[in-house]
């Protein structure tokens, strides 16, 4: 029986080609198609026959010269500090880099406007055969083209739709073993790879300072998060409860909780606890996290976690659970960067979260403990605060560039 090779288009995109005696177009969809009708399928092929036979297998397109990268473009949300930081480093590697947005970048405009080397790259209308995608594992693959993700999520499964869906993806990356873990039990079966996300040295960092020689005049912890986003799942009043508890009638200890201007929390009255409601550009955030004694997170779970990570670069040991994301950084190894929380694994609240598997949340009796433990020896703070700064070190975002174009050429979209 003849073999049939077709070079043809799909949805008007070059490079798809089919080989062997008839595909089984069941099998085609199940390794990528994105959902065609077969007779649509048929119809693409340039009117080449498709002879009766064995099935078909199906090759994703030829590696191509550039990246063209759909994200979220913002500086304000972890997925968009992410996407900014890998275009800047690919464009270092010289890469070449085409952006296009997946959501209108005019919101964030008022308080993060996109850097120019971003704008200078969005395009419309891209017609490249593959697509790179940074965003949340429901984000939706474009049915026109070949798609590898770097996806994240906060609970120990996802819905089976988002499974399949990335399942038409010819590679998903992830940032952490637990998302590693948590996809495969869930049903991804597309090829999965970690790669860290990282900071940026140059920003984060932590500064020359005189030896301590005694305690600090104020204690200061500091916490932080986009609420707007991660709700109950950051922890943030968690931490505020643990503070009071932790502390009551202590007037040299402060907790300051970064947030953003549209973020709700219910403070509870006590003015040693700073509610910050402002967005900051990074020097300033870099400079906030420099003044801090320790760093708390509360949250229940995280795909990584990028603020823990910036404390840490900046010199702020990290107290939390070593759990999610989190367990990237907080404690790898022989020396400690930070105190660990015991968590107790418990479904999400009814939220976003609900029904897809557990959280790791914080016991509120070890939140207390390690604030305390961290407050009465200012000394060992310092001390895991440096090391918490040499750690951080490895995680950059360069790393991150570098780890994301190997698996691109890997899997062959980036030539």
């Amino acid at each position: 029986m003849p073999t049939l090779q077709a070079q043809g288009s799909l949805n008007g995109v070059p490079t798809v080609m089919l080989e062997g005696d008839r595909a089984s177009l069941d099998l085609v969809l199940a390794v990528g198609f994105r959902n065609q009708p077969p007779v649509e399928l048929l119809m693409q092929l340039d009117g080449l026959p498709i002879q009766e036979g064995p099935p078909l297998r199906f090759l994703w397109p030829k590696p191509q010269q550039r990246v063209l990268l759909r994200t979220h473009l913002n500086d304000a949300t972890g997925y968009g500090q992410f996407a900014g930081n890998l275009v800047a480093e690919l464009i270092n590697l010289g890469v070449e880099v085409a952006v296009t947005p997946i959501e209108p970048t005019a919101i964030w405009e008022e308080f993060a406007p996109l850097a120019p080397q971003v704008k200078q790259r969005l395009v419309e209308n891209p017609s490249d055969a593959w697509e790179f995608v940074i965003g949340l594992p429901n984000s939706p693959l474009d049915p026109t083209k070949a798609s590898v993700i770097f996806t994240m999520w906060e609970a120990t499964r996802i819905r089976r739709a988002w499974a399949q869906q990335l399942n038409r993806a010819a590679a998903v990356i992830t940032a952490s073993n637990f998302n590693l873990t948590c996809f495969s039990a869930a049903g991804v079966e597309a090829p999965l790879f970690r790669v860290p996300l990282g900071i940026n040295p140059a920003h984060f960092y932590r500064p020359q300072r005189p030896e301590l020689k005694a305690r600090p005049a104020k204690f200061v912890f500091g916490t932080g998060g986009r609420l707007a986003h991660g709700g109950v799942r950051k922890g943030v009043e968690e931490v505020a409860r643990a503070f009071r508890e932790a502390f009551s009638g202590k007037r040299d200890v402060e907790l300051q909780i970064k947030m953003w201007p549209d973020c709700k929390f219910e403070h509870p009255g006590d003015n040693r606890i700073k509610a910050i409601h402002e967005f900051w550009p990074v020097a300033k955030l870099a400079a906030w996290y420099q003044g801090l004694n320790a760093y708390v997170s509360g949250s229940c779970a995280e795909g990584f976690g990028l603020m823990p990570l910036q404390a840490m670069a900046c010199g702020a040991p990290f107290i939390g659970a070593k759990f999610s994301g989190q367990a990237e950084y907080l404690n790898v190894g022989e020396n400690p960067v930070g105190w660990t929380v015991d968590y107790e694994l418990a479904p999400p609240d009814k939220n976003f979260y609900e029904g897809m598997g557990l959280w790791g949340r914080p016991k509120q009796e070890s939140l207390v403990e390690r604030m305390r433990q961290a407050y009465e020896n200012p000394w060992e703070c310092e001390r895991r605060g440096k090391l918490a700064a040499e750690f951080a070190k490895q995680l950059t975002w360069q790393n991150t560039a570098l780890g994301v174009v190997e698996i691109l050429k890997k899997v062959g979209m980036l030539a």
